[in-house]
């Protein structure tokens, strides 16, 4: 009995002498030594490492060999990562595009700038577009004034974006972002001038029986030529983000004080958002909401609780 010959399929697939030890991952064929894998591999050109994307049926992903391949491939990926970034670090080789570099670099010297200006930057995701639109950066001569991107919303719902010189005051940067709007915007914005004069007769009489002529100068025009102050029915306000999503929560900002001054202290999302109302403070409509009322009525902590349930202010 002891000298029956194997079977052939109980063989080495590569010698035919010796019985089977080893079963090649890749290709399946079974060889009884070293010497015979690798005479396998130079034959066949086979790589002896198993394919991970090759089929296999449904009754076969529930069995510890499975596991054992898909366990063994993750592993490999991982073992393969990790020397790659050792490689990459020890001959500091940085594969990152270099517009990529530029934009982590401003980032980083933005987010330093605010830092010491006192201010909590809070920065959105990349790929939303308040990322995006976010232009702020270092300027002057030295390199140490921050031109702000600052959002403007006004009464009418309105937006505009415009970059502006940390040292200019809220009056300036106001009327400077009005000049620069259409005509049609700016007679929104002059609506209650515009109503005012409809409403005066063309002509009045003056003492004597003399009839003067109003001046046909538009009234909006007027008013931008005599003065940069921003009118008395105008407030402004900042707004102050990771609120609950129902509330816009709003900082009352003086007219004559500069943008720097205004931001030191508080929070902003990429750049600043300034709301143009035409209500004082004590008479914000809803959604809007003082900070301080807000604070009495919510906390310091609801912002943070409701961050996770609204999105960075991005779609104001």
């Amino acid at each position: 009995m002891d000298d029956e010959p194997l079977p052939l399929t109980s063989l080495c697939a590569i010698c035919h002498v010796n019985p089977v030890k080893y079963t090649c991952p890749r290709c399946g064929i079974h060889t009884c030594s070293l010497p015979c894998v690798k005479l396998h591999k130079k034959r066949a050109q086979c790589s002896g490492m198993r394919n991970p994307g090759e089929y296999t049926r449904r009754s076969e992903l529930a069995t510890p060999a499975s596991f054992d391949r898909d366990f063994n491939f993750i592993t490999g990926l991982e073992r393969g990562l990790q020397q790659a970034e050792g490689v990459l670090a020890e001959r500091k080789i940085d594969l990152r595009p270099a517009a990529t570099l530029r934009g982590w670099r401003g980032a980083v010297t933005l987010d330093k700038a605010a830092e010491e200006r006192g201010m909590s930057l809070i920065r959105a995701p990349v790929g939303l577009s308040r990322r995006s639109e976010n232009k702020s950066k270092l300027g002057g001569k030295e390199g140490d004034v921050l031109v702000w991107t600052v959002e403007w919303i006004s009464w009418n719902g309105k937006r505009r974006v415009q970059n502006f010189d940390e040292r200019k005051t809220l009056s300036d940067a106001h009327e400077k972002d009005k000049q620069e709007l259409p005509s049609s915007v700016i007679d929104d914005g002059s609506s209650s001038l515009s109503v005012a004069s409809q409403h005066l007769s063309p002509s009045v009489d003056a003492p004597g029986g003399k009839e003067v002529h109003q001046s046909k100068e538009h009234p909006a025009t007027h008013y931008a030529v005599q003065t940069n102050a921003v009118p008395d029915h105008i407030h402004l306000y900042l707004h102050r983000p990771q609120t609950t999503s129902k509330i816009k929560c709003l900082i009352p900002l003086s007219t004559t004080t500069t943008i720097k001054d205004a931001l030191r202290g508080k929070s902003i999302v990429e750049f600043p958002t300034i709301y143009v109302r035409n209500e004082p403070p004590e008479q914000l409509p809803l959604p809007f909401i003082l900070e301080s009322k807000y604070l009495d009525q919510y906390g310091e902590d609801i912002g943070v609780q409701a961050q996770s349930q609204t999105s960075l202010h991005d779609s104001t």
